[in-house]
């Protein structure tokens, strides 16, 4: 395939040859190629479609004028030869308005003069350590309880509800055989307490203890209904107080 054209005509036309390329076996296909005046007069035949004409003013109209801007720029002459020399003019060189962006300028103040705000507590030193202040690690944090722990709770009692009186060296020993008994395991201090050790420890009618936040008393509920509901009985919703 080769594109030929003759001097006489001032369309270019493609043509085809044969296999062995000879020039003066060549035929016109039936299609001509568009000059570069035909291509000219078709583009401003046809102009860009209402959406990019709006893009194209929308953007023009964001273009703010060099002295519009807040700016130390060039007057004069050689505002005209940075217009000339510069690949956008309609930029500015960066430079702020002092008066206008910087007061008081940087070094105005004394170094001196400045006074470092306190706030209390925060910026009390005194029995204020950095961990009670650090609110970013004050998350909540898991608490372990393992069998010795739970067999020392059922045996001796807590802080707020101890079962024994620990003073004096009969409180330490009543400890230690705790400790002790923990070793062994939860199944060891049922077996050596015998049913009724194991009473002691449930709540009401042999269930376990509640968890803490919930109410103890029976049929003591949070949320109690109100005395007139938004919707009838068969509908499965409820208004609570």
């Amino acid at each position: 395939m080769s594109t030929r054209s003759p001097k006489s005509n001032s369309k270019s036309v493609l043509y085809s040859s044969s296999l062995n390329d000879n020039p003066s076996q060549t035929t016109p296909l039936p299609f001509k190629l568009p000059t570069i005046n035909e291509s000219i007069a078709h583009s401003k035949q046809q102009p860009w479609p209402p959406k990019t004409q709006q893009k194209a003013l929308h953007a023009v109209e964001r273009v703010v004028p060099v002295h519009k801007k807040y700016t130390i720029q060039s007057t004069g002459i050689w505002e005209r030869i940075r217009r000339l020399l510069a690949v956008d003019p309609t930029r500015s060189n960066g430079v702020p308005l002092n008066p206008q962006f910087r007061n008081p300028p940087p070094g105005s103040n004394a170094p001196l003069s400045f006074i470092d705000p306190v706030t209390i507590p925060a910026g009390d030193i005194a029995e204020n350590p950095y961990w009670k202040r650090d609110s970013r690690r004050s998350y909540p944090q898991l608490s372990f309880v393992n069998q010795a722990d739970a067999v020392a709770l059922l045996s001796v009692g807590s802080e707020a509800a101890p079962k024994k009186e620990l003073v004096g060296e009969e409180g330490g020993k009543a400890l230690v055989q705790a400790k002790g008994e923990g070793e062994k395991g939860l199944a060891a201090h049922f077996e050596a307490v015998g049913k009724e050790g194991v009473l002691e420890a449930l709540g009401k009618g042999g269930l376990p203890p509640l968890p803490s936040g919930a109410h103890l008393r029976e049929g003591a509920d949070k949320y109690n209904l109100t005395e007139e509901n938004a919707y009838p009985g068969q509908y499965p919703c409820r208004t609570f107080q």
